[in-house]
This record gives C-alpha cells, sequence and structure tokens, in this order.
C-alpha cells in the first residue's frame, strides 16, 4: 500500500509498516488467538509480482496447513504489477483461462460441501503452473512434491461459506 504520506518520503512510513503487518494473514489469522476457524483458502501468487514475494505466498501457505485449513498455493507468471501470462485468464470467457479453471473448481467444491470437508482431485494439466496440492498436512501426506499463488472465497450472494468459515445465507448478504 503507497499512501501519500509514504509517496512524499520515497519510502514506506511506520504508519504504513504498522498497517501492512495489521493487514497481512500473519496478524489478522494466524498469530491471533481469536481466529480458531480458517475458510478454504486458494493463494494465487504471480512472480512478477512487486507488492508481493513468492516467500509471502509460500509463508501464508504455510500458515493456513499449520491451521489445517483447506489451502492450495499456486505461482504463475502475473501479479499486481503486471498481465497474467497468454492462457492464464481470460475475461471474455472463463472456460478457457487456465487459471480460472482452477478458482472455479476450488470454490465451486467448496460451496456445496461442510468447510471440515477439503477437495480430492487434484487440479492440474501439463500447462499448469507449479502447484501443491490441497493441506498435506490434514491428508497425512508429507510435504507437497511440486513447488508454485492469495485470496480467500469471495463473499458473494448464493456463497455457503463467509469470510472465516462460517455460513453464510442469502439474508445477510
Amino acid at each position: 500500500m503507497i499512501n501519500t504520506e509514504s509517496l512524499a518520503a520515497g519510502y514506506d512510513t511506520p504508519d504504513t509498516i504498522a498497517f501492512l503487518r495489521h493487514a497481512s494473514a500473519q496478524y489478522e489469522f494466524f498469530s491471533n488467538p481469536n481466529v480458531t476457524r480458517f475458510p478454504p483458502t486458494m493463494l494465487v501468487q504471480g512472480e512478477t509480482d512487486t507488492l508481493f514475494t513468492i516467500a509471502d505466498a509460500v509463508a501464508n501457505y504455510q500458515g493456513f496447513v499449520n491451521h489445517g485449513a483447506p489451502v492450495k498455493l499456486v505461482l504463475g507468471f502475473g501479479g499486481h504489477s503486471g498481465p497474467s501470462a497468454p492462457g492464464e485468464v481470460n475475461d471474455a470467457d472463463p472456460s478457457k483461462g487456465y487459471l480460472d479453471q482452477l478458482w472455479l473448481n476450488w470454490y465451486s467444491h467448496y460451496e456445496r460441501i461442510p468447510s471440515s470437508r477439503e477437495p480430492h482431485s487434484s487440479l492440474g494439466n501439463s500447462r499448469s503452473p507449479f502447484f501443491f496440492p490441497a493441506s498435506p498436512r490434514s491428508r497425512g501426506e508429507g510435504m507437497p512434491q511440486h513447488g508454485i499463488a492469495s485470496g480467500g472465497l469471495p463473499k458473494e450472494k448464493g456463497d455457503r461459506y463467509g469470510p472465516f468459515g462460517e455460513g453464510v445465507d442469502e439474508e445477510t448478504m
């Protein structure tokens, strides 16, 4: 986040750093004793992202895994700072975008089942980015065999899970 104070100074001010620390998953979720439930989360991180690094995404992934949350981590090309690689995202026809399909498959799975379950199928194909399977710890597996990008469930009308995995009914949307 760049505010006008940081922009004028040419670096992040202590206030900006404090805000970002407070807004990070580490402080909002993993170090907060009041948070006991975690939503199914698919993290998507681009290698050309100038706001967040792959190390940040891996740290968030590990935080969700350590708390037993269903989580996937996908590393792709783009990021906040540039375009996606050809074929990753297709706004005109999501059925043609690889990341679009990962998101749709992931969220459609959690829209229909209780939050205590996680996807069984592996999402990927020969042109897929490196890919971490869902929560290895919760499935009794070792560390992911592949290497690989961030966000929780979209809170839209009809979704069954809110930002912390609790049930959401259409009247509250």
